[in-house]
């Protein structure tokens, strides 16, 4: 068993600094697999935030949405309970890429004051994302006016330009437009095998089996209202707990 998690003291400090997300993201795996299996003798409460936030933030650099939920359920409840935590801001960072809505989630992780252990994979992150929604213009668009360009990349008018022209992109502020030149999709920093390792696999059986242990629950409350159909009090506190 290893010692209570602390960035400072942790390898995953050094994965990090040398942007080694590959390494991170096997090291992360690992270490909520045990902090599942042995609480707080793991990591300790002070350092539950940073951690998971780091850790979902590593599936949201890989583009791993449906991961990053399924780590969100595994999660503490006072970490998802918690508005404030850096955990649940970049969760909702996740619930807007999901939405396609690459504004609010670039705007997110742009207005945040991050901690110095989360900061990086968040810089990270947003380059990731504005890039991967560059690629998706190129490949989808003939042209594209700049203000909408911009907005959606939370880019000032001055820095979209400077990132269009890096990549050979026509740009003609006057007339408010780009025209894309198609580049290969990119798809996250971390190739998928960085995703099927042993620790991977056994988080992936542990969030299975939380979904059967809700479905179980859901069965059981929606047969209780069944049973209580004929009384109006009954079914309409039901309704709102839902």
């Amino acid at each position: 068993m290893e010692h209570k998690f602390n960035l400072d003291d942790s390898p995953l400090k050094d994965y990090l600094q040398q942007q080694d997300y590959e390494s991170s993201r096997r090291y992360t795996d690992m270490l909520e697999l045990q902090f599942i299996e042995h609480g707080s003798d793991i990591i300790h409460v002070e350092n539950l935030d940073v951690f998971y936030a780091i850790h979902i933030s590593l599936y949201v650099l890989a583009g791993d949405i449906y991961g990053a939920k399924y780590l969100w359920k595994r999660a503490p409840d006072h970490l998802k309970a918690d508005a404030n935590s850096e955990f649940n801001r970049i969760w909702r960072v996740c619930q807007y890429l999901h939405a396609n809505n690459t504004s609010e989630a670039c705007a997110l992780l742009l207005s945040n004051d991050w901690s110095v252990g989360v900061s990086p994979v968040i810089k990270m992150c947003t380059e990731n994302i504005r890039r991967d929604h560059m690629n998706q213009i190129a490949c989808s668009y003939e042209c594209i006016s700049l203000s909408l360009l911009s907005r959606n990349l939370a880019l000032s008018a001055a820095d979209c330009i400077a990132v269009c022209n890096s990549l050979g992109w026509n740009v003609n502020a006057e007339q408010d437009l780009v025209v894309p030149v198609h580049t290969e999709k990119h798809s996250g920093f971390l190739p998928q095998d960085v995703l099927a390792t042993q620790s991977h696999f056994a988080l992936g059986q542990y969030s299975a089996t939380l979904e059967k242990q809700s479905l179980r629950v859901d069965v059981k409350s929606a047969a209780a209202s069944n049973f209580d159909v004929d009384d109006d009090s009954s079914t309409e506190e039901s309704s709102m707990q839902m």
